[in-house]
């Protein structure tokens, strides 16, 4: 992909645009300066849980600060993916920060974020829930999504109950408590007719997704911060959704504004416009100070925008076609090279910003590695480095078919056999489907040329000679 002239990640002009836009819009917020990332994060070392730093260093990929979020290795399974079809990259670094919150603390690192504040720094990227939809105790991708609601069907609008439905957790109770305020307003309501005009569950039941498509009207609710996943998804479902957008501000200990916030976005959620392709309802909220009683103001506007919308069917339609066919526009594979995009932007604007010094990065790289005593090594498709306390790793490169004649007389041990009681009689075994080779004994191992790319894992629980432990750290 050309980064440098006229990219092109999508024929579709218009969302091409935008992308390009977003992109170089957050990375050109930065003044990428090395030293004052490393002087950041060794004064915020606190938070290292909430980052997680890619590294690509000689042909290698090497993540950091591997603890905390699940997150982080899906995040890592998409840049891995990317970065293949990257050509001639040189060694760079991304620095991503994984928690809901903003990172109020510094906004000087130049972090990769799945949400930010539209008046806050921050890159944001296509985020894992468009590789990692969860459904049905399995992951989907976006695609796989739009297969699964065009075999339901539920995109038909003449089968929508005419009902504004909304299913989701109990979260942010401790902050702005709009979802189980709202239920509660709602459970008390006295007049039947309007009650019945909605569907709130809140820590009820589980619904599947694809069955939000049942109902004429979606609610997009704010859990712990004023943005979720669901958007992205309901966008598709040919509904009008009413997206509850909280705008926040922060005061200090004398009542003073300390921060505000503008509306929350993710990657692409300026690509679609409030009044055009969903109906935005604002709510102002103040920490501290905001009663939520102001949520009766939401159910009003609710109820007004219920009857405003079954009158005028025409601009439902409207609304809603939009929105879907934007939504539609958008796949796994645009997903995909607007990823490669910002990684090949993020590495310009790094060596442009330290004077093409190679010699700089690389040291920096090197300082953000000593960071991180756990740090992981990978070598595209297979594990090359693992550091923990418990385990010791030993890595030699070969392939499974040398490995298979090498090793004959018994050493090779499946993953299969050794999680269960190992037997004396189970020593002819050989590899079967497993990402790495478990060996039982190591005393014929250094005589052998072994040379490829294949790693030999010891953990001390699996061993039969616990004497045996060999490392190349």
């Amino acid at each position: 992909m050309n980064i440098f002239k006229n990219p092109i990640i999508t024929n579709n002009k218009s969302l091409n645009e935008f992308i390009i836009n977003r992109c170089n819009k957050d990375i050109n917020e930065y003044n990428i300066s090395l030293t004052s990332i490393l002087k950041n994060l060794k004064k915020y070392y606190y938070y290292q849980d909430m980052f997680f730093f890619i590294i690509y260093k000689d042909g290698k990929l090497i993540s950091l600060f591997n603890n905390g979020d699940t997150r982080k290795n899906k995040i890592f399974e998409i840049v891995k993916r990317n970065i293949k079809n990257l050509k001639n990259i040189s060694n760079f670094f991304i620095p991503f920060y994984v928690a809901d919150p903003y990172f109020y603390q510094n906004n000087d690192i130049p972090f990769f974020v799945e949400a930010k504040p539209g008046n806050k720094k921050g890159i944001l990227y296509p985020d894992q829930n468009y590789y990692y939809i969860s459904i049905e105790n399995n992951y989907v991708t976006y695609d796989e999504f739009k297969s699964i609601l065009k075999k339901y069907k539920c995109t038909d609008q003449k089968d929508k109950k005419n009902i504004i439905y909304f299913s989701g957790a109990n979260t942010g109770a401790d902050k702005h408590n709009i979802r189980m305020k709202l239920n509660e307003i709602i459970n008390d309501e006295e007049n039947d007719t309007i009650k019945n005009n909605y569907d709130i569950n809140i820590d009820t039941k589980f619904v599947p997704m694809y069955d939000f498509c049942k109902f004429k009207y979606l609610l997009n609710l704010p859990g712990h911060q004023p943005w979720s996943y669901r958007m992205t998804k309901i966008l598709l479902m040919n509904s009008l959704i009413f997206d509850v957008s909280v705008l926040q501000t922060y005061i200090n200990d004398k009542n003073n504004i300390e921060d505000k916030n503008e509306k929350w976005i993710q990657f692409y959620s300026d690509y679609f416009k409030p009044g055009k392709d969903y109906v935005e309802i604002k709510y102002y909220w103040t920490e501290g100070l905001t009663s939520d009683m102001e949520v009766y103001n939401i159910y009003n506007k609710l109820n007004k925008l219920y009857k405003y919308y079954n009158e005028n069917n025409q601009e439902y339609k409207k609304i809603t076609k939009n929105a879907t066919k934007k939504a539609n526009d958008l796949n796994n594979e645009i997903f995909d090279k607007t990823f490669q995009y910002l990684i090949e932007l993020f590495i310009q604007k790094t060596y442009k910003d330290n004077d093409n010094n190679t010699n700089n990065i690389n040291k920096f790289i090197n300082d953000l590695i000593s960071l991180d005593k756990n740090y992981k090594v990978y070598n595209f498709n297979k594990l090359i480095k693992e550091i923990k306390i418990n385990d010791i790793y030993i890595f030699h490169n070969t392939n499974i078919t040398q490995l298979k004649s090498i090793l004959k007389d018994g050493y090779l041990k499946s993953y299969s056999l050794l999680k269960k009681k190992p037997q004396n009689d189970e020593g002819n075994c050989l590899y079967n489907k497993n990402n790495f080779v478990y060996f039982s004994c190591t005393d014929k191992l250094f005589d052998k040329n072994i040379m490829s790319y294949v790693t030999l894992y010891f953990n001390s629980k699996l061993l039969y000679n616990k004497s045996f432990y060999f490392s190349t750290q």
